[in-house]
Order: C-alpha cells, then structure tokens, then sequence
C-alpha cells in the first residue's frame, strides 16, 4: 500500500519535495510584511541592528548606534557582505523574508540532492532528511550557516568530481560567499570548516592532492570572507562580558546526556541509521563513513569541554564560547544518514513475519515524532505571531515613527 502510494503519479517525489518546501516557508511570507518572524534574539538583536544599518546605505560606517552609546559594527558579528547589501537595498521585512526562504529553501533541496548525488539513494529515501531538516530549522537568520551546510557540501562534491568545470567553480564559490556572507560570525569560526574537512576526510573519502587543495582552500575561504569582522571579535574578545554571563563547563558536563541525541528527532535517526546498518548486508564506503563520523560526532562534544575548562585558565574569553555548538552541525550529518533506513523500511513491508511488523513500527515511529514535532513547530510560530507581532507591529508603529519624527 505504502509502496503503490508513493510510486503514483499524483505523489511523485519532486510534488512532494515541493509540497514540503512550501509547508515549512509559508508562515514566513504568505502576508507579506504581516507574516510570521521570530522574536526573540533573531529579531530584536539581528533583524533590528540589519534594519538600523540597512537606512545608513550599502556602507553604513565602522560605528553602529542601535546598541545604547554605539559599537563597533564589526563586533556584532551580523556585517556580511550579503546581509548589508540585502538589508541596503530592500525594505527589512523583504530582506528577512528572502534569507529565511533562501536558508529553509537550501537546507530542503540541499539535502534531498546530496543524497541523490553523494549517497546515490533513490528519490523516495531522499525525501527523509529534508522532512528533518524543516520540522527541526526554526527559521532564525542565526542558523543560516547551518541550514546550508547541505548546499557546501554538494557545491564542494561537484567541484571535486568536475574540477574543470566553469560552473562547478561558480556554484561553489557562490554558496561560499553566500554562506560566509549571511553567517553569525560565531557560528562560522571553526566549526562549519571542521566538518567539512572531516565530511571529505570520513564519509567522501578524497585522496588526491589536488582535491585536498580545493578542500582546504574552501574552508579557508570560509573564514576569509570574513576576516575583518574575524579580527574585530579576536580584539574585543579579552573585554566581553559575556563570559560573566556563562558558567565554565565542569566535568559532570564532558559525562552528560550528548546533546547530538538531545531531541526526539535526532534519536529517531539514530535509531534509523542503526537498523539501516544492520539490515544492510553489503555496507558503502560512505555509509561506513558516515558511522565513524558520527561517532567522531559524539566524541567531539566532551573533548570540546574538557578543552575548554583547561584553556580557559589562559584565555579567559573562552568561557564565553559555546563549544556544544559543535554537536549541532553534526546533527545535519545525523538527519542525513536517516535516508539509508528508507529503502530496507519499504522492502520489508512485502515480506510477512516480524519484519513486516518492525518496518510498520518504524513508520509508525517516523509519523508520530513528525507530526509532534511539526505541530509544536507551527503551535510556537503561530503564538509567537499572535503575542509578539509581525514586522510591521515591531517596526512600524505610527506612535514610533511618530516620536522620531518629533
């Protein structure tokens, strides 16, 4: 039944990949200026300082003065290329409504066609991750460099498999710029060019010199595109307060529940990927990839903390750092691997017996956490819109515009 549903017409993959994008980017811009928008950090502190450079034009100046007295633009670590041009040219809630859609958008489509290209896995498996992806991407311009990790990844993969491609060299170069042009500065140092070097290093595998030159060039460039923003929060760092505000981590912490298994939806892929790898009787090169790097994934988070309690005797500034922010670019590799239990799922479903009976559990699992997680997804957007307001309530007030003209 399942496998006649999914193989008619009116349900080929690419309507339902179109269906899902839709679903989860509607909220944002189906009443224009009036529609949905985090609050929160994502608007108060983002959406507003973009908004507030944006009037100043393309180039709005090295000081900013929406943060009480004024700072220095380049420590509030939103400055990219992309977002002051963005912000510059457009009205604020066009250009919030673009790099939310633009993010969401890329981490859907991303992730269906690096398991299609990368993985090689049918249409339907594909399908999996970007359900993920939507139900857990909150749609807050902070995670954008995450949202694209799927996008870097394949850009990168053509380049490395097309070197001599023009295009392959355009749409790789782009993401990048994009990517590192969008980012919050303290999601893009380091963490985003670990995991790619580890993808290339674990999962791809690539062994040439001249592979591993691109590779490492575009983590590189990652950080580069940033470097003036970069060099402004390494001078402020040692004055922050915001290591005031964090507890060093103790070692009850490095012990702790992992937080890449700190939701339903990333134990469900795990739980996913372990029944794909022992149904799986001849395992690929990358699913065996993805397993050591997942396990690296997990590893990485107590090691992180125990470095982070001795390095922070010699530079006190890193207590401010969120090194647990390294288990969530490593959940983007977990809601991948779910693609692999897909096909083992649907081919018990025509046997009878026990296998028949774990594969409808399966789905019955996969349904359940969706829709919970869906609906309290959409329960959160929709309070948040109904208590906190849309663009125009927050910004647009004719009390406010009134008082600053006066």
């Amino acid at each position: 039944m399942i496998n006649n549903f999914l193989s008619s017409k009116w349900c080929s993959p690419g309507r339902l990949l179109f269906i899902i994008n839709i679903w989860f980017i509607f909220p944002f811009i189906i009443l224009g200026k009036f529609s949905y928008i985090y609050s929160g950090d994502n608007f108060e502190i983002l959406v507003t300082h973009l908004v507030a450079m944006g009037n100043k034009g393309i180039n709005p100046g090295e000081w900013h003065l929406a943060s009480s007295s004024g700072t220095d633009a380049a420590t509030t670590a939103i400055t990219g290329e992309v977002n002051l041009a963005l912000f510059s040219i457009l009205p604020g809630w066009l250009a919030h409504q673009i790099l939310i859609v633009i993010q969401t958008t890329a981490a859907i489509l991303g992730s269906f066609y690096l398991c299609r290209h990368v993985f090689k896995l049918t249409k339907t498996a594909s399908l999996l991750p970007p359900i993920f992806f939507g139900v857990m991407l909150p749609g807050q311009l902070i995670h954008s460099i995450f949202s694209l990790l799927p996008v870097m990844i394949l850009s990168l993969s053509f380049l490395l498999d097309k070197p001599k491609s023009i295009w392959a060299w355009i749409f790789a170069i782009a993401t990048f710029f994009w990517v590192s042009g969008t980012a919050y500065v303290s999601w893009l140092i380091l963490f985003p060019s670990l995991l790619l070097i580890g993808w290339f290093l674990f999962v791809e595998k690539r062994r040439q010199p001249v592979q591993w030159a691109i590779i490492i060039g575009a983590a590189l460039l990652l950080q580069i595109f940033r470097y003036d923003d970069i060099l402004a929060l390494s001078q402020l760092a040692p004055y922050a307060h915001i290591k005031l505000s964090r507890a060093l981590p103790t070692l009850a912490n490095v012990f702790a529940w992992p937080s890449l298994l700190g939701s339903n939806i990333n134990i469900l892929c795990a739980v996913l990927f372990s029944f794909a790898w022992i149904t799986t009787k001849t395992r690929s090169t990358l699913m065996r990839g993805i397993a050591l790097f997942l396990i690296l994934g997990l590893l990485a988070e107590p090691l992180a903390i125990l470095m982070q309690i001795y390095l922070a005797g010699f530079l006190p500034f890193i207590q401010g750092f969120n090194v647990t922010r390294l288990a969530t670019f490593f959940q983007a590799v977990l809601w991948l691997s779910s693609a692999f239990a897909v096909e083992p799922i649907l081919e018990r479903l025509r046997t009878s017996g026990y296998q028949r009976l774990i594969s409808w559990s399966m789905l019955a699992a996969i349904s359940v956490v969706v829709l919970h997680q869906g609906a309290s997804q959409k329960k959160v957007q929709l309070y948040d819109w109904i208590s906190q307001g849309n663009y125009v309530h927050k910004l647009e007030s004719p009390i406010i515009e009134q008082f600053v003209a006066e």
